[in-house]
């Protein structure tokens, strides 16, 4: 895999902001985080999306599995993954009214983008609903971080 972008402080945020990661819908949507961009024990995958034809990147089987699940759900109509909770200083006053550490990142110790999993665009006779899904395996349920950082 090529190297992946630098998100480690705030320039870097602002720099990915501008080349227009995190943002859009369907086949204009580009990941907060790529392959990549992300060490992973897990099986990292691209799959070509049929209904944004695109590819969606993928950080571990279980996400691919569900990726599955809702690419052939006919009431989803855009699936993004590892979509950015903005802005930054909201995740942050989220974390602080809980009394939670929010994530930062471990070399340059400053606080990082939370991402989901996967963002889903739902449609309904009563129109368009969001529904941000995060996908763990049941083994990480147990883990008092990982429930943290799903709040």
């Amino acid at each position: 895999m090529s190297r992946g972008r630098k998100l480690e402080s705030l320039q870097d945020y602002q720099r990915a902001l501008k080349n227009k990661y995190g943002i859009g819908q369907g086949s204009d949507y580009k990941p907060w985080l790529r392959v990549q961009d992300v060490k992973s024990n897990g099986t990292r995958s691209i799959i070509q999306g049929r209904k944004s034809q695109r590819g969606h990147h993928m950080m571990s089987s279980i996400e691919s599995e569900f990726f599955y699940l809702a690419e052939f759900m006919d009431n989803v109509v855009d699936i993004r993954e590892q979509f950015p909770i903005f802005p930054l200083n909201y995740t942050q006053k989220v974390a602080s009214a809980l009394g939670i550490k929010h994530p930062a990142h471990p070399k340059t110790k400053e606080p990082i983008i939370i991402t989901t999993d996967q963002l889903l665009t739902i449609t309904s006779p009563l129109g368009n609903s969001f529904h941000a899904v995060s996908v763990k395996p049941e083994s990480e349920s147990e883990k008092l971080r990982v429930l943290e950082k799903l709040i």
